[in-house]
């Protein structure tokens, strides 16, 4: 349901597309349409020869349980669970709001209106850049999060995204971990 990437976890025995030339996500990338001149096999086959050698370095994976593995060199999983565990943070801080009779929509509204600058002075005032990253990416979900229910609100209503809150709580994907 909320903050779902389950579509793009690769399943155990299952296969993720990737293009040699494109990389991942090439499919939603704009056709290449060669001239009439070249056939696509053609343009392919050039493209490969200008690359004296192809490899493959994997920094890490994350699996459909939750479990990550690898060095992790670029710091995507710090980012990651972030990102997901400020997320549902949020989700949790609304369902407590909404127990307690608080008027969870405007907190929702609150953490919404992080500026720019504000989320650039959590840059400034962190530690390592490792961490400024992981402070800015849980900033960012936050936000995120926050405008995705005010915008659930606006199309589906009051009630109806107070039932996508509940079950957004029961219904999340795993937190990651190493």
């Amino acid at each position: 349901m909320f903050n779902d990437v389950s579509r793009s976890l690769i399943k155990p025995g299952e296969q993720c597309p990737w293009s040699i030339l494109k990389g991942h996500g090439f499919w939603w990338q704009k056709a290449d349409i060669p001239t009439p001149d070249v056939s696509p096999e053609e343009r392919r086959e050039a493209l490969l020869a200008a690359s004296p050698k192809w490899s493959v370095d994997v920094d890490g994976a994350l699996f459909d349980d939750g479990v990550f593995a690898g060095q992790d060199t670029a710091l995507w999983f710090d980012q990651y669970e972030a990102r997901i565990r400020t997320a549902r943070d949020l989700i949790a801080e609304l369902n407590q709001k909404l127990d307690g009779g608080e008027d969870a929509f405007a907190y929702a509204e609150q953490c919404a209106s992080i500026t720019k600058e504000q989320i650039e002075a959590l840059y400034r005032n962190g530690g390592s850049h490792a961490l400024k990253l992981v402070i800015i990416h849980a900033a960012l979900s936050k936000k995120t999060t926050a405008m995705n229910v005010i915008a659930r609100r606006r199309n589906f209503g009051e009630q109806a995204t107070v039932e996508w809150i509940r079950a957004s709580a029961k219904s999340q994907i795993p937190l990651v971990r190493r």
